[in-house]
């Protein structure tokens, strides 16, 4: 059984993407919610419905290139014209319509992995539509990688046409299920859950290889939302927290979360991090779901009782 309503957001430049909502009759609080790379909204149900029995609503859309909103001319995993900046018009586009919908209620920004890097794009943007963010499944990169990964991923994409590209999906994830050796699949990196691990990747939606474009957009947003002046753009006042598994190759094992922790903090951003023991990269899909679950419950509680005040 699914708890979501489902429709079509039409971007402002005509696009289709498919939109969620996971209803509240009177609301205390509204979720954005942005997923991660190779993956959909909808995977969010069981997450947004704890949220949902608490009188928070939800809202998310898949991202362009991901689930319902793969055009057939691009396939998955391609953003199209607009890249990056495009896909954060479309997300708050979204918080435009979270705010008509929900008037006079905070709105907190959710991002998983990707959908981290989004989140924190946007906010970079527009900080004045919410009152706090969720950063889960975080991810900064090594210093060498990260400064060069917007050329290779942009060399390989010349080289080889704008396709799928298998040889930059190996250098970006290819390590990441060592640290499981002897692994039952490529995919226990995500889960210490057997059935999620098999549950995604028995999903046609899932785990799918993104066009190299994809990357290198994914990189260059990365970089630009670690530049200082745009770190000043964000109120100081705003709450944020940082959730990340100390077994999450993505996040380094905690180490990225640790260095937004620190470089925010030392920018005087309201920051806090919650390290889960034993958590690998897709926490509400882990054995912790629940108390991951609990933690951001609690943070969205503290904002909704600010507010209040």
């Amino acid at each position: 059984m699914t708890h979501y309503q489902k429709d079509t957001q039409v971007a402002s430049d005509g696009v289709p993407l498919q939109r969620y909502h996971w209803p509240v009759e009177e609301p205390r609080a509204v979720m954005v919610l942005v997923h991660g790379m190779a993956e959909y909204a909808a995977r969010y149900d069981a997450f947004a419905h704890a949220l949902q029995v608490q009188g928070i609503a939800v809202l998310a859309m898949d991202l362009r290139g991901h689930g319902g909103s793969i055009l057939p001319e691009d396939g998955p995993g391609d953003f199209g014209e607009g890249g990056w900046q495009r896909v954060c018009e479309d997300i708050l586009e979204l918080t435009q319509y979270a705010q008509d919908m929900y008037l006079d209620i905070p709105v907190i920004l959710f991002g998983h992995s990707m959908g981290s890097i989004f989140v924190r794009a946007v906010l970079m943007l527009e900080p004045e539509h919410y009152a706090g963010m969720v950063m889960m499944g975080v991810t900064v990169d090594r210093p060498v990688r990260r400064n060069l990964g917007p050329v290779l991923t942009g060399t390989v994409a010349v080289l080889t046409g704008d396709k799928p590209s298998p040889f930059i999906d190996a250098m970006t994830f290819g390590s990441f299920n060592k640290a499981f050796e002897p692994a039952r699949t490529k995919f226990d990196w995500l889960s210490s859950d057997p059935q999620a691990v098999d549950a995604y990747m028995a999903d046609p939606l899932c785990g799918f290889v993104s066009h190299a474009s994809l990357y290198q957009n994914v990189a260059a947003m990365l970089l630009d939302t670690l530049k200082r002046e745009n770190l000043e753009r964000i109120p100081r006042q705003l709450p944020v927290l940082v959730l990340s598994g100390d077994q999450d190759p993505v996040g380094m094992n905690g180490k990225a979360a640790q260095f937004l922790q620190e470089t925010w903090s030392e920018a005087g951003l309201d920051i806090r991090t919650v390290l889960v023991p034993k958590g690998r990269h897709e926490l509400l899909q882990d054995v912790c779901r629940d108390q991951v679950t609990e933690d951001i419950l609690d943070f969205m509680e503290e904002i909704i009782e600010k507010r209040k005040g």
